[in-house]
């Protein structure tokens, strides 16, 4: 069962220890760089099935003359 008061002393308590850890928002040319990585893992992964599709055309009409 939840409970909003016992949840609001946990997390009240957590704020005053000193285990409680903090994050760090990236810059935006770090953001920017994700951004780029990403949609170059995208391209590279509907690349493939494209070179594989296009080969397999190539071989079946050129090769089986």
């Amino acid at each position: 069962m939840k409970n909003d008061k016992l949840d609001s002393i946990a997390i009240a308590k957590l704020g005053l220890s000193d285990n409680l850890k903090t994050s760090v928002m990236p810059t935006q040319v770090v953001l920017e760089l994700s951004a780029l990585v990403r949609k170059y893992y995208k391209l590279i992964d509907t690349r493939s099935p494209v070179l594989i599709s296009s080969k397999a055309i190539f071989m079946l009409f050129f090769l089986n003359i």
